[in-house]
């Protein structure tokens, strides 16, 4: 006779439940009705359910693929065992899983769980409610699911996807994909090369440490490259757009956008590939003399703003200068921005008696440049 499937009930009190089936897909199901249980698996995936503390799975390597459903309030995967889902029957309540070495796929429930991969290139699925996801270390996968949920990469090369809800997503070390999808959702890459994409609602992008790529995608995004040669997209939306440390590449998309300067030099000048005078705005940082001689706070040394010093004030008219290979470095040039028209550098020149201490802060395209006007520049702090 040939035994399609194999299910082991223990009773109540404490049961030793061993598959002897030839049935490769066995369930082994400890506690019906109490006690600490003993289940030893086969051949072949099988399903343990563990409703006690007391309970032990026991599994030997190579025995195919299994899996634990816990009613525990927190569960860690034992030795040969690669996968944990959290009971869902309900009264459904806030229930934690951990993992092992292995592979693992962790499957959450309806309620607020918090789910850990440790080693391994594990899977993690948050399902409902409010979760928190911790990839560990391993090339993990995590999926907030619906609620406003935490996912955190940990190291190894990760795809983390928010899902429905206000998420927060870290990458952590390693070369990360991040997918708020929708929701208003924070998403930081960490180090590594990473790619963030905002997706639908009012994201703040940071790109961290690394050589990023930064999408906000639909929403009014904040989009923040910090270290690293990144690029940043606006896409759909008023966007903000902060290239950070780093030569930088920022395109707006559709939009009224905020290009911001807030570091200067060649090193880190960035290239905004599509700023619209008609639409578009730079905001000039008050740490932009950081590091000068005479450095002022509020305010930006050699430059004067119309009303004042007051964040979204614009550039006053006597701190503006245009024209065909200019840049302010000439000894007696007026402290001010300098716009070239001829290949579009934006520069800042912060003293009036010295020369030569002018410094590049990015550029536009040589249409831009030209229709560029004081109004175009405000201060921010």
């Amino acid at each position: 006779m040939e035994i399609f499937m194999a299910i082991l009930d223990g009773n109540a009190g404490n049961d030793v439940l061993i598959d002897f089936s030839a049935d490769p897909n066995s369930t082994l199901n400890g506690n019906l009705s109490g006690g600490d249980d003993v289940m030893i698996g086969h051949t072949g995936d099988d399903t343990y359910f563990v409703n006690s503390a007391g309970d032990l799975v026991v599994e030997f390597a190579g025995e195919g693929s299994d899996t634990v459903v816990s009613s525990l309030g927190a569960y860690t995967l034992g030795v040969n065992v690669e996968n944990l889902t959290l009971n869902n029957t309900a009264p459904v309540v806030a229930l934690n899983g951990t993992g092992n070495e292995l592979n693992n796929v962790i499957t959450g429930n309806n309620a607020n769980n918090v789910l850990s991969g440790l080693d391994g290139n594990d899977t993690l699925n948050g399902e409902n409610g409010a979760d928190t996801l911790n990839g560990g270390n391993g090339n993990d996968t995590l999926s907030g699911g619906n609620g406003g949920d935490a996912l955190n990469g940990d190291a190894g090369n990760d795809i983390l996807s928010g899902g429905n809800g206000a998420d927060t997503l870290n990458g952590g070390a390693g070369n990360d994909t991040l997918n708020g999808d929708d929701g208003a959702d924070a998403l930081n890459g960490g180090a590594g090369n990473d790619t963030l994409n905002g997706n639908n609602g009012a994201d703040t992008v940071e790109g961290g440490a690394g050589d990023d790529t930064l999408n906000g995608n639909n929403g009014i995004d904040m989009l923040s490259g910090q270290a690293g040669n990144d690029t940043l997209s606006g896409d759909n939306g008023a966007d903000e757009l902060n290239g950070g440390v780093g030569n930088d590449t920022l395109t707006g998309g559709n939009g009224s956008d905020t290009f911001v300067f807030g570091n200067r030099g060649a090193g880190n000048a960035d290239t905004i590939t599509d700023f619209v005078v008609a639409n578009d705005s730079i905001v000039l940082l008050d740490a932009l003399d950081a590091g000068l001689a005479g450095a002022i706070s509020p305010g930006v040394l050699g430059l004067t703003f119309a009303g004042g010093n007051n964040p979204g004030n614009p550039l006053a008219l006597a701190s503006f200068f245009k024209g065909a290979n200019v840049s302010g470095n000439a000894a007696g040039n007026t402290s001010g921005i300098y716009i070239d028209t001829v290949d579009g550098e934006i520069w800042y020149n912060p003293t009036t008696a010295a020369g030569g201490d002018a410094e590049l802060l990015g550029t536009v395209t040589v249409g831009a440049a030209a229709a560029l006007t004081q109004n175009d520049f405000i201060y921010g702090a």
